[in-house]
């Protein structure tokens, strides 16, 4: 297996970074607030759900996988889109995963990350 370039191996650790963010801002929230509520400690749960999911899928991306790399746009997209929106509530904790998200799409852009990627094929024989 050939070795993944920079861009790649960024985008992988940057997409976790993201995630991890967001745990992080979900437990921050909780103790500063004193929430203790189900609903806060699912939403710190969900974040986690996806913290590892990226994990998996940067270990695909590292590989080469086409998927891995439309999982990781997604992702980088919705985090832009939610701190874009949460804004006036994180303040410039947002600005932090608008960089992160914003990073991770840029990386994966480079010449050098797309070529790595193998063509994703719907059938396979």
């Amino acid at each position: 297996m050939p070795t993944a370039p920079g861009g790649i191996r960024a985008a992988a650790a940057l997409s976790i970074l993201g995630a991890l963010a967001l745990v992080a801002t979900a437990i921050v929230d909780i103790v500063r607030t004193r929430d203790f509520e189900m609903s806060t400690f699912v939403t710190a749960g969900f974040y986690l759900l996806v913290t590892v999911i990226l994990i998996l899928v940067a270990r695909k991306l590292r590989e080469g996988s086409g998927t891995a790399r439309s999982i990781v746009i997604t992702w980088s997209l919705i985090l832009v889109l939610a701190m874009i929106t949460l804004i006036q509530i994180l303040g410039w904790v947002s600005y932090v995963g608008i960089a992160l998200g914003v990073a991770t799409l840029i990386v994966l852009a480079l010449p050098s990350s797309r070529a790595f990627i193998r063509p994703r094929e719907l059938f396979q024989d």
